[in-house]
């Protein structure tokens, strides 16, 4: 006998939001799913459970069941030697002029080179605000065979919004002037997008102890919209001199393809008493790819393309979870792994880990649950980056948590 049930369903669920436009593809591709405090306490490991709403964005077949001392002026002058020629060449508003314009970087004409007239020993700061989110609505479809084998299909239409501003300020002493000094370097970014993604899964539930389940996402295909302005200032307190600049501005418009994503799961049932459940994923973040518009060069797309390459790899994401019933309540703890992405920074420092716990209430049609959620990440900042790969570098370790309440009726 077969039996099939078709669901069109539309859903808007909240995705966090996790210039080098390659940084930026990174950001966007990388994103932490909406979840119910269901499985979000469960360690969002459902790729083989189902039966909860985070199947729109998971499975969508569950449906149917700073360290080291340099100069910013270091930095401008790398520029200036590998863009420009003498100091007539340097183009109007562009950066490496206003450090010229501003005596943080000289010209050595004999050996045809910028060079840093700053001294190393300075103060560096930087705080950088970043706001912004990624959402995508989700019109989704799922079918059941003899309630033993389980399809969906999910389309997904993305947005992001996203903003940054970024000042650096360094104070130090300027040798060639013979004073002290103040330079402040000031970004802002803001960027929007839109794109559109599929996925398809499966769930297969061969008895009432095991169910194996599958899916793939697709790359989600964006054209994005970004404004980017940056401005050098400085003064010389000795001198009292006041360098300032007008801001300049680059806009940009460009096509974006996020990875594709593959996940496998595997859910183990104790009839009523509960589940333990697993998924890892598979993102290769090196197939990240730009594709230009009419106003953005040819070159600008084949260099972030090479510095993606350059700079990311495959990786695994690990998620494990379980729920455990007593009569009317249900206790859940999770752990995960997202992976690396970086393949020349090592795995220990550079993964995200996730901690979960929840509790869970049923009573005849009527449900509520919470979640406690915390996320362990480290990084390494830095304000800029020197060829030889040097540059002043903040070491972070970030701890963010989560709360999630969910109320429902079944029907």
């Amino acid at each position: 006998m077969k039996r099939f049930l078709l669901i069109p369903l539309f859903t808007g669920l909240s995705l966090a939001l996790h210039a080098q436009y390659a940084g930026d593809a990174l950001r966007f591709s990388q994103t932490q799913p909406g979840s119910t405090a269901r499985f979000a306490a469960s360690g969002n490991a459902h790729t083989a459970i189902g039966g909860d709403l985070s199947s729109f964005g998971g499975n969508p077949a569950g449906l149917a069941l700073f360290t080291k001392s340099e100069s910013i002026a270091d930095y401008f002058s790398e520029l200036a030697t590998k863009n420009y020629g003498t100091p007539s060449s340097l183009a109007q508003g562009s950066i490496e002029r206003m450090a010229y314009d501003s005596y943080l970087i000289g010209y050595d004409a004999a050996g045809d080179y910028y060079f840093p007239e700053t001294d190393v020993n300075n103060i560096q700061t930087k705080n950088e605000d970043r706001r912004g989110g990624q959402t995508q609505v989700n019109m989704s479809f799922a079918a059941n065979y003899s309630n033993k084998f389980y399809l969906g299909l999910n389309l997904g239409f993305a947005g992001i919004n996203y903003t940054s501003n970024s000042g650096y300020s360094e104070k130090g002493f300027n040798v060639t002037e013979n004073s002290n000094y103040q330079a402040t370097f000031l970004q802002d970014q803001v960027t929007s997008g839109k794109g559109f993604n599929a996925k398809v899964g499966f769930i297969y539930k061969p008895n009432a102890t095991f169910r194996f389940g599958a899916s793939f996402e697709s790359p989600t295909w964006y054209q994005i919209d970004d404004s980017y302005t940056e401005v050098l200032n400085s003064k010389y307190t000795n001198a009292s001199l006041n360098y300032t600049n007008a801001a300049e501005n680059y806009s940009f418009v460009y096509r974006l393809r996020t990875p594709l994503k593959l996940s496998g799961g595997l859910g183990i049932f104790f009839g009523n008493a509960g589940f333990i459940t697993a998924d890892v994923d598979m993102i290769d973040y090196s197939t990240i790819q730009f594709r230009g518009t009419n106003n953005l060069d040819l070159q600008t797309i084949t260099d972030n393309n090479q510095d993606v390459f350059a700079a990311y790899k495959k990786t695994y994401n690990y998620r494990i979870g379980a729920e455990f019933r007593i009569d009317q309540i249900a206790l859940r703890g999770g752990y995960g792994i997202q992976g690396n992405p970086y393949k020349n920074l090592p795995d220990a420092s550079h993964t995200t880990k996730t901690y979960s716990g929840g509790l869970g209430y049923r009573v005849k049609n009527y449900y509520a649950d919470l979640c406690y959620q915390q996320l362990t990440s480290s990084a390494s900042l830095k304000p800029y980056n020197l060829a030889n790969g040097s540059a002043p570098t903040a070491l972070i370790d970030a701890k963010k948590t989560n709360i999630f309440l969910t109320f429902g009726i079944r029907f």
